[in-house]
């Protein structure tokens, strides 16, 4: 018999050992381990400034004592209307194939329910996941023309290598372009050294009470965005899991102007990869985009990073990737929310800031 009930600590043990042995076909070798989801479970509600006892951690899909399917949330503060409250941020859907029919879907009815009153964020790079929302109702985040991101081929030899199917062929073909791919990287490494950083721009290890008054004196530019004061930064900057978050600064005269996230990851063990997650100060003073942004490259060629994503979630950011000629594509994935009709009225009507601190991005 099947049963649906929300998660509590004492189903850590039962369910970090069904997700850790779960069967899917993109995994990492951490996401095989239980430490691994113990420590997604300490990140995602345990330390979770968001968090509190009565909010729910996620359900549990049941069968005769046997977990067979998990949907987990993430809660998060945002600002709605100028106001902070909080929403939730879909993670995880994993369901065991023979329950993928009703029973699945009742995870995901079941939590539309519980966040009827706030707002629903789903974010998935698997389309049938993103089809299965959308059948729910859910809206996309980013209408202008989805969400295009500029992608910087740093080390495009290895790009190439693990991209190219591995044939003869394909090998012989590289290796004729081999001259002008060592050119290329020649240029743009030229490029993004001598790129102007206007401002002083550095690692932050940790966020200190100059973010919060970043928030405080910038939280009026948007009226509906995620709350981003230290504390939460931290939160995120705490994770280390498939990837972990790297946090830049921009200052002039010991005054913050701006912050960047990014996410470094290592694609399938092979390809090396920086994200930019969140940008957030000053971002209408070009100066503070072209600053962080050039610290963002120069960290990716100093580190031997094969590959920098920059998503448009700025003008800024299209007019500073324009000018190196990066090339461009919509991103990949699926970028969904869900809630009544008066708060997408406001969200609608009322300026809006979103980046990839919606949805599960950066938390896993």
């Amino acid at each position: 018999m099947t049963k649906i009930y929300s998660v509590q600590k004492r189903h850590y043990n039962k369910l970090a050992n069904f997700l850790s042995n779960f069967e899917i076909e993109i995994v990492t070798k951490k996401e095989k381990s239980d430490v691994f989801w113990y420590n997604r479970f300490t990140l995602w509600w345990d330390n979770n400034p968001a968090f509190n006892e009565d909010l729910l951690r996620g359900l549990i899909l049941d069968c005769d004592g046997k977990i067979e399917g998990f949907y987990g949330f993430i809660p998060s503060f945002f600002q709605l209307s100028g106001e902070q409250i909080i929403v939730f941020n879909g993670t995880t859907w994993m369901v065991n194939k023979k329950f993928r029919g009703i029973n699945g879907l009742k995870l995901i009815v079941r939590m539309i329910d519980y966040t009827k009153d706030s707002i629903y964020f789903a974010t998935s790079s698997v389309g049938s996941i993103a089809e299965m929302h959308l059948k729910f109702g859910f809206k996309t985040i980013f209408s202008e023309e989805r969400l295009k991101t500029y992608y910087v081929f740093i080390n495009p030899w290895n790009i190439f290598l693990q991209k190219l199917p591995k044939l003869l062929f394909f090998r012989f073909l590289l290796t004729l372009f081999y001259p002008i791919i060592v050119l290329y990287r020649l240029i743009i490494n030229l490029m993004i050294e001598t790129a102007r950083e206007y401002y002083e721009t550095r690692i932050i290890e940790k966020a200190d009470g100059l973010f919060d008054e970043l928030w405080d004196s910038t939280k009026i530019k948007f009226q509906n965005t995620n709350v981003r004061t230290s504390e939460v930064i931290n939160w995120y900057c705490s994770n280390n899991g498939v990837g972990n978050n790297i946090l830049f600064g921009c200052y002039l005269n010991n005054r913050l102007l701006g912050y960047m996230l990014c996410m470094s990851e290592t694609e399938n063990n092979k390809l090396k990869k920086l994200t930019v997650m969140d940008i957030w100060g000053q971002i209408d003073d070009d100066r503070v985009v072209c600053s962080l942004l050039n610290k963002c490259l120069k960290y990716g060629v100093e580190n031997d990073y094969d590959l920098v994503l920059l998503p448009v979630f700025h003008e800024k950011i299209r007019s500073f990737s324009r000018k190196f000629f990066f090339n461009s594509r919509v991103s990949s994935g699926s970028y969904l929310f869900k809630a009544k009709e008066k708060v997408l009225n406001k969200i609608g009507k009322e300026q809006s800031y979103f980046t990839y601190l919606q949805g599960d991005w950066g938390l896993f």
